[in-house]
């Protein structure tokens, strides 16, 4: 929606496939959608830098076979990159998991790992602890204590990818 607000040309990708689906009566599959995100990316690549933010791709049920949710994005993920030239920039964020490691290897232009950066580990516990002061109110203090350290240290953090440019691929 963001290009189509941007582009005319981008309009009418995303209208033309409102049109094909019945006036919006019929739902289109992830590959009409994938279809019209690149054609309105590959519009507007003309004119301006393209920036999308992907996030928690590991909440998707997993697999790296285009039939699950998770595998269906990673695919759509390495298509933008074979764009060649356009100038796309894609920060995914995403806990860090091995189907996830494995297909973003290739196109990963520069990664952070967040669960080993100092700080996040303190962060998460204050914030387990601020929900578990106000929601447990009847808990007892060692419960609460119990609960604040035990999704603390066991959180594991987060896995960002903040950048990835397809020029450079």
């Amino acid at each position: 929606m963001q290009l189509c607000s941007q582009s005319d040309l981008c309009y009418r990708i995303l209208f033309e496939t409102w049109e094909k689906h019945d006036l919006g009566h019929r739902k289109p599959s992830h590959q009409d959608l994938t279809r019209c995100l690149v054609e309105a990316i590959k519009q507007m690549a003309n004119h301006h830098t393209i920036y999308l933010f992907i996030d928690a791709i590991d909440e998707c049920p997993a697999g790296l076979d285009s039939v699950s949710e998770r595998g269906f994005i990673l695919g759509v993920l390495e298509e933008l990159c074979r764009l060649g030239c356009i100038p796309l920039r894609m920060c995914v964020r995403s806990r860090l998991e091995s189907d996830i490691q494995t297909a973003l290897r290739y196109v990963v232009g520069h990664e952070v790992t967040l669960h080993v950066q100092n700080g996040q580990q303190r962060d998460i516990a204050m914030y387990v602890r601020s929900v578990v002061g106000a929601e447990c109110i009847q808990w007892k203090a060692k419960e609460k204590n119990l609960v604040i350290e035990t999704l603390s240290e066991n959180a594991d953090g987060m896995y960002v990818v903040p950048s990835f440019n397809t020029v450079n691929h």
